[in-house]
């Protein structure tokens, strides 16, 4: 590649040179530009796994049943941030799927990293932090619209799985921090009426965009009541996820 582009640089001074063919000069320094940058693009196109970061992340997703939701056209990438939600960024929903490419975050955006905050639990003190100053945003929601009425989502969209026969799921989050830091420990909370929440983090984040599993098994007792949530969240991979909507 190099031996390439050089050879093309050659040909071009020669041209300079001799005072001849301006026009060609101008295409054979255009053409040296296209070949470097096609080069060194990293485009992964997996379901559900993002590749590369900040605006080069992105998320190919296909999901399943995807004629349930025929009148969908666009999907928005949401988060929720100071009582209010807002999207980071859009995609057409065609041929069963979406595309998206996730965007680099103004700080505006951010939260402090601690104290960490779960949906529905929280805060958690009893965990470390190898980077205290760093900053977060965490969000997981994919929104499905019909071009001509952006003010009503008709559909959700999620990257999970369940598992047969239990009260265990996993869902992908997607989380974004300005610097890297690792988070680990765990907590145990005890809630009204009786109900436990053990909840442990081994997360490994880098600056940018990360994908983190999300994992809640729920205990019931024989009234079929919860009476223990177990949590694990986690930068270690889980298998058999899959896009699904309601």
């Amino acid at each position: 590649m190099k031996k390439q582009i050089q050879t093309t640089v050659d040909d071009t001074r020669k041209k300079l040179k001799n005072g001849k063919n301006i026009f060609g000069v101008l295409c054979s320094l255009l053409l040296a530009l296209c070949v470097v940058f096609s080069a060194c693009g990293d485009d992964k196109d997996e379901n559900g796994g993002g590749s590369g970061s900040g605006s080069g992340f992105k998320i190919t997703a296909k999901v399943e049943d995807a004629s349930e939701y025929s009148n969908v056209d666009i999907v928005e990438f949401v988060a929720h941030h100071s009582s209010m939600n807002h999207v980071l960024a859009v995609g057409d929903f065609k041929d069963g799927g979406f595309t998206i490419y996730l965007p680099d975050i103004e700080s505006k955006f951010l939260s402090p990293i601690r104290p960490f905050n779960l949906p529905q639990f929280g805060p958690f003190f009893c965990v470390e932090y190898s980077n205290e100053s760093a900053k977060i945003l965490k969000t997981e929601w994919f929104r499905g619209y019909n071009a001509k009425n952006r003010g009503k989502a008709i559909a959700h969209f999620t990257f999970r799985k369940f598992v047969e026969n239990t009260s265990t799921y996993t869902q992908m989050h997607w989380y974004y921090v300005d610097s890297d830091v690792s988070i680990s420990g765990g907590e145990t909370q005890n809630h009204y009426g009786g109900r436990k929440l053990i909840v442990h983090f081994s997360l490994n984040l880098k600056k940018g965009w990360n994908e983190v599993y999300y994992t809640q098994t729920k205990i019931l007792n024989d009234r079929g009541f919860t009476t223990e949530d177990k949590i694990e969240v986690t930068t270690d991979a889980v298998s058999g996820l899959k896009w699904t909507g309601n």
